[in-house]
C-alpha cells in the first residue's frame, strides 16, 4: 500500500484552491461590471429626466385649452397628469422605464386627436423643440440598456446574473413629431 507523496497532495490542493479562487475572482469581476453598467443606465436616465419638465408642461397647456376632447382623449389627458406626477416623484428608474414608454404613448394618442388649430400647432411645436434633447439621451440610455442585456446573456456570464438577480432591461421608446409638429 502505497501512500500519496505530500509533495502531489500539495499540488492537487493548491491547483483546486487556484481554480476556487479564480471562479470567486471572475463571479466578483462579473457582478462588479454589471453593477458599474447599471450605474451608466442610472445616469442616462437622469440626463434624460432633467428635459421631462419641458416636454410634459404641454400636458398642463393642453388642459387650458378651450378644446372639446372626446371621453377618451379626456381619460388619456387624465392617464398622462397621473403617470408624470408617478414619473416625476419615484426614484425607482427601473421601473420607470414602462411609465416613460406609457407617457409617450399616451401623448402619442392625444396628438393625434387634438384638431389641428393654432392652439395646438403651439404645443406640437413645444413637443418638437424638446424631442430632439430627448430623443438624444433615450439613444444613450438604450446603448447602454442594450450593452447591459447583451452582457448579462452572454455565457458564461448569464450563470452568475441568473444567481445575482439581474434582469433583461426594456428600452425606451419615442413616439416621434416631423417638424410640423405632426406625427411621423
Amino acid at each position: 500500500m502505497s501512500a500519496t507523496p505530500p509533495k502531489k497532495l500539495h499540488i492537487v490542493l493548491a491547483c483546486i484552491a487556484g481554480l476556487v479562487l479564480s471562479v470567486v475572482g471572475w463571479t466578483f469581476s462579473v457582478k462588479h461590471s454589471l453593477h458599474t453598467q447599471l450605474d451608466a443606465i442610472h445616469g442616462s436616465w437622469h440626463h434624460l429626466e432633467d428635459h421631462f419638465p419641458d416636454r410634459y408642461s404641454v400636458i398642463f397647456l393642453i388642459e387650458s385649452l378651450p378644446l372639446t376632447l372626446s371621453d377618451s382623449a379626456k381619460t388619456t389627458l387624465v392617464r398622462l397628469k397621473t403617470n408624470y406626477d408617478t414619473l416625476r416623484y419615484s426614484q425607482k428608474t427601473l421601473e420607470n422605464i414602462g411609465l416613460f414608454n406609457q407617457l409617450e404613448q399616451d401623448l402619442h394618442v392625444l396628438l393625434s386627436v387634438l384638431p389641428q388649430a393654432a392652439a395646438t400647432q403651439k404645443i406640437r411645436n413645444r413637443l418638437s423643440g424638446t424631442q430632439i434633447q430627448i430623443n438624444f439621451e433615450r439613444r444613450q440610455f438604450n446603448e447602454h440598456v442594450r450593452f447591459f442585456n447583451r452582457n448579462i446573456q452572454k455565457f458564461p456570464n448569464r450563470y452568475v446574473t441568473q444567481l445575482s438577480g439581474f434582469i433583461t432591461l426594456p428600452y425606451l421608446e419615442l413616439f416621434l413629431l416631423d417638424e410640423k409638429g405632426h406625427e411621423s
